[in-house]
């Protein structure tokens, strides 16, 4: 009986089985930004602006992922690792945080709200004299979204 073992990842055509598969890979490319902190990497970036390594045979693959997996272990099932210092071409993994899609989208610089704003949010209509309507015009949302915050159904 062949014993399998649990793959960290599928991306594109190739798995990572072990940690050591990521070896192959030189992930030493960077430059380190003295002020924030940051190793930005010098290969090649993404039309988004992650750091991406790669061959014809196996595709790329973000740098962020490989270098979480080889410093930190593999990522839980619906995990992913997420760029603490907001900079996608960064792949020091003291800066990477293993998150859920859900969690890196509220990180994001799209979103609306912060976990600061839904505090606020609920501070101003618990003291009165404010309405749902009132509350979406000044933080730029719809007011389903401050009844989901009042409802604790977003931003728990």
């Amino acid at each position: 009986m062949k014993i399998s073992r649990p793959v960290l990842r599928y991306h594109g055509k190739r798995s990572f089985r072990e940690p050591g598969d990521i070896s192959r890979f030189n992930l030493t490319r960077y430059r380190v930004d003295e002020e924030a902190g940051c190793h930005l990497w010098n290969g090649a970036l993404s039309d988004s602006g992650y750091a991406v390594v790669g061959t014809n045979r196996d595709g790329t693959f973000r740098v962020s992922r490989l270098v979480f997996i080889r410093d930190k272990g593999p990522l839980a099932p619906g995990l992913m690792p997420d760029h603490k210092c907001r900079n996608r071409a960064c792949i020091n993994s003291a800066h990477l945080e293993a998150v859920t899609n859900a969690e890196n989208a509220r990180r994001g610089a799209k979103a609306k709200l912060t976990q600061e704003k839904a505090d606020e949010i609920r501070r101003l209509y618990a003291a009165g004299g404010t309405s749902y309507r009132d509350l979406a015009a000044k933080f730029r949302v719809s007011s389903c979204a401050i009844s989901n915050i009042m409802n604790r159904k977003r931003w728990a």
